[in-house]
């Protein structure tokens, strides 16, 4: 399990954002009520077993470059950052509490393509 911090300053990268994963450090949340936010919470920890799949050091690659091709595609941030496959995933299942309980592994690869 991951450690979970209150860290009301994120990195710049992270502006906007109520919350990130840095696996292998933790989960990282603006403010405890974030933190307590079970589908917030649930979101991350999706986030936490993609890059554990992902043994870290592939995921953020990854992830940098399906964001890229997805901006040079759609020219909107908020839009290719939708519509990466880990995002898809997490945010598609984020309030389904027990989803981590039945998660099939590499499930976010449905939705690359």
């Amino acid at each position: 399990m991951p450690k979970h911090y209150i860290t009301p300053n994120l990195p710049p990268l992270c502006w906007g954002y109520k919350a990130i994963t840095l696996s292998p450090l933790g989960i990282f949340y603006r403010s405890e009520e974030v933190r307590d936010d079970p589908n917030i919470r649930n979101h991350e920890l999706i986030h936490w077993e993609q890059q554990r799949e992902m043994l870290c050091l592939f995921f953020y690659p990854w992830y940098l470059l399906e964001y890229l091709i997805r901006l040079i595609r759609f020219l909107d941030h908020q839009k290719a950052y939708r519509s990466i496959g880990f995002e898809q995933e997490a945010k598609k299942y984020e309030k389904d509490l027990n989803y981590l309980n039945r998660r099939r592994y590499f499930h976010w690869t449905r939705f690359v393509l």
